[in-house]
């Protein structure tokens, strides 16, 4: 077993692992030389060995792998028509991740150093706006998700921004930050109050 560490996090689901596996089969030679043999699996990447008895065969001198078969027409020896034998070959196959969770997952059976394919669905941040309209009724504003450097949404001109929501989609929760305040000019700040209210 190993643990499988996403790049693109958090993770909403996986749809599918393949892996590189590798198995040993008892195979029984075809009725007549040269003949194909094949192996239980599609897509076989390669085929490690062949043996049968103290005999190791030779790949490219006794056989080769052609289309998911052992292929004994090549000129060198081959097992006795209607023989066992055993072949351990590597193939790709699908299996079922454990321990998923927001940052990857576990997978078991993998040929060590090969490479595993996960393909998974990813939540993208997002951030959100809280705004007071004219009537004085909260509106949630959703933001538009982005891999990278998510922007918060534009605020309609008839209502009051109260707070930008950092959607993260983690286990550390969403934050919120407190964007209402106003800077109000120097000269609004020190005129007379008439002023303030004239309108002329």
């Amino acid at each position: 077993a190993q643990r499988i560490d996403l790049d693109r996090t958090p993770v909403a689901n996986i749809t599918e692992v393949t892996i590189t596996a590798e198995k040993t089969v008892t195979l029984t030679h075809g009725a007549f030389t040269g003949a194909q043999d094949p192996l239980p699996d599609t897509a076989v990447l390669q085929i490690v060995s062949v043996q049968q008895g103290g005999t190791t065969y030779v790949q490219g001198v006794d056989y080769k792998l052609t289309a998911g078969k052992v292929d004994w027409s090549l000129a060198g020896a081959e097992p006795a028509t209607g023989s066992s034998y055993t072949c351990t070959y590597q193939y790709i196959v699908a299996v079922t991740p454990t321990d998923v969770d927001e940052t990857g997952c576990t997978v078991t059976g993998a040929v060590a150093g090969t490479l595993v394919q996960v393909s998974y669905n990813q939540k993208l941040p997002r951030i959100d706006r809280l705004t007071l309209n004219a009537e004085g009724a909260l509106t949630w504003i959703k933001g538009v998700a982005a891999d990278w450097n998510p922007q918060a949404p534009a605020v309609p001109a008839d209502q009051l921004s109260l707070a930008a929501v950092y959607q993260t989609w983690t286990s550390a929760g969403r934050t919120v930050q407190n964007d209402s305040v106003r800077v109000v000019p120097m000269q609004e700040l020190s005129a007379p109050a008439w002023a303030a209210t004239s309108s002329w």
